[in-house]
């Protein structure tokens, strides 16, 4: 009887053991320009060869679970638009990261995009 006790601790230890500590993420989505919330926006964050994404409620409120604890880069896409700034969020082991409120507004992206076509310029006429 012994034996089969010490089995079983066996098991279940290997088997929690082999599991990986995961968190949350959750946060709301305004529109920066009217303060009016964002339903229907995605967030996500990309890990090296998966993708964990939410789409915000009706409140503009998103959940994303299941995630490996660790640091990534949030962002929120609405209408083919993504967030120009990026939000740096640190997962916990079994715990919730809480990105508060993300103010998205058009006119960052194409503040981004414009800077991104000056690089480029400048970056043909003066390569490195």
């Amino acid at each position: 009887m012994k034996k089969w006790i010490t089995i079983g601790c066996m098991l279940v230890g290997y088997s929690t053991f082999g599991q990986q500590a995961q968190g949350e993420i959750i946060g709301t989505v305004i529109d920066k320009n009217t303060k009016e919330i964002i339903y229907g926006a995605e967030a996500f964050v990309q890990d090296v060869d998966k993708k964990y994404q939410a789409i915000t409620d009706v409140d503009g409120r998103f959940r994303i679970s299941a995630i490996p604890s660790g640091t990534y880069e949030l962002m929120v896409k609405y209408r083919k638009d993504t967030i120009s700034n990026r939000i740096e969020v640190n997962v916990p082991m079994d715990g919730i990261c809480n990105a508060g409120t993300i103010l998205f507004s058009k006119e960052n992206i194409f503040v981004d995009l414009f800077i991104n076509i000056i690089r480029l310029s400048f970056s043909s006429i003066n390569p490195e």
